[in-house]
Parts: structure tokens; C-alpha cells; sequence
């Protein structure tokens, strides 16, 4: 018999290293469709430290550890939540900037803990191996629309890119764990840049990205609406 598809995974909270902890008044949600915008993430780096390099080193300490953090809790997607964490951080440091005192890691691993609160709450999707299921079924109408705008948007908005940043953006995300860190490695290498700077470049590339993409699917969304 298969199982509901859920785990049970744990609740332990997330801390920094130092034992540190801030309790927030509105714990952070995240709304549908938010971009990280590049003037956001500017404000996010000068928020770690005013010299822009000395910045970009400190960002990649802080994901560093996020991401060993939820390594340690069984997080597969320990990657993709770390950026989660420091993404939730952008969006609500216009409103805490000016009150904030102390050390800035802390805050990032008390935005974790609700990123983490909210991963617990979805369902883990199981590999079900090479079952056979009889009578699959067929992805809706809307469904299919949806896939092949993305899909459509996605090349479009890669195609705008610069070729040197569409270059860039390619080569940082081709491979799988093991040889995408390698890969990145030499791509730094080639660039004449530290690994940290490239992270930087690519996040400001992917950012740039995902608004293009959204961009796209709301306006040929509304052209659909249009002749229909």
C-alpha cells in the first residue's frame, strides 16, 4: 500500500551557530509573485557593509551557513531555502533597517526559522519509482497553457539577457550538486572573479529573470483573456 505521501519531520528550531535568537513581532510571509528587486538586493548588501566586496563576502558566509543549517535538519532543498531566507530578508529590511541594532546574522536565521516552519507544512512528494499506473490523468487545459507560457517566457526573457550574462547564467546552473560546484569554480576562474562575486552576479541575473518571466506570463495571460 502507498503511503499519504507525508513525513514526519522535525520541528527543532533554527539557530545560529552562537546560540543567538530574535523573536519577531510579524513573523515574515511570503506573497505570490514578489521579485526580489536589484535596488532590494543593493540595500541588502550595504545593510551587511558598506565596502561592496567585504558585503558580498559576509552574504556568502550568512548562505553558507543557512545552508548547512537546514542540511543539518534533513533538508534536501537546503539550497533553495537558504536563497529563500535571504530573499524574505530583502523584502522586509526596508521596515526594519532604520530600528535594527546588533549583529545581522541573527535576524537571518529568525527569518529561517519561519522558512522552515513553512517547509515542514507541505507535502514531500515521494518518488514512486517505475510504477505503471493505469488511466493517468491528463493535464488540464489551463494546466498545458500554463507550462508552455513558461516555457515560452523562459527562453524569451533568457534571449534579452546580455549574451555575456546569458553566457554566465547558463554555465552557473548546468551540472548536479557535486559538479555544478565545480563548474561554478572554473566559470570564476574564467571570469577573473572570486566564487563569491560570481554568486553575486548570478543572483542579480536570476532576479532580473524572474521579473522578465513574470512579466511575460501576465501580459500574454491577458492577451489570452482578450480573444477569448
Amino acid at each position: 500500500m502507498l503511503d499519504s505521501g507525508l513525513v514526519n519531520r522535525s520541528t527543532q528550531p533554527i539557530r545560529p551557530s552562537d546560540g543567538s535568537r530574535i523573536s519577531l513581532d510579524h513573523p515574515p510571509f511570503l506573497k505570490q509573485k514578489w521579485v526580489l528587486t536589484p535596488e532590494l538586493f543593493d540595500g541588502l548588501l550595504l545593510w551587511l557593509d558598506h565596502d561592496r566586496e567585504r558585503a558580498g563576502e559576509r552574504y556568502e558566509s550568512i548562505r553558507s551557513a543557512l545552508i548547512r543549517r537546514f542540511q543539518q535538519l534533513g533538508c534536501r532543498e537546503a539550497e533553495e531555502l537558504a536563497n529563500e531566507t535571504l530573499d524574505r530578508v530583502a523584502k522586509k529590511l526596508p521596515t526594519i533597517v532604520a530600528r535594527y541594532i546588533g549583529e545581522r546574522e541573527p535576524y537571518f536565521f529568525s527569518i529561517a526559522y519561519y522558512v522552515y516552519r513553512e517547509h515542514l507544512r507541505k507535502p514531500v512528494v515521494m518518488s514512486l519509482g517505475n510504477i505503471d499506473f493505469p488511466h493517468p490523468n491528463l493535464p488540464s487545459t489551463q494546466e498545458v497553457f500554463e507550462k508552455e507560457l513558461l516555457d515560452f517566457c523562459l527562453r524569451h526573457c533568457i534571449e534579452k539577457l546580455h549574451p555575456n550574462s546569458r553566457e554566465m547564467i547558463r554555465d552557473y546552473y548546468r551540472g548536479e550538486k557535486r559538479d555544478k560546484i565545480r563548474s561554478r569554480k572554473r566559470l570564476a576562474e574564467r571570469l577573473g572573479i572570486k566564487l563569491a562575486n560570481l554568486r553575486l552576479k548570478a543572483q542579480r541575473v536570476r532576479t532580473d529573470l524572474k521579473k522578465c518571466i513574470l512579466d511575460c506570463m501576465e501580459r500574454k495571460a491577458m492577451e489570452r483573456e482578450a480573444i477569448m
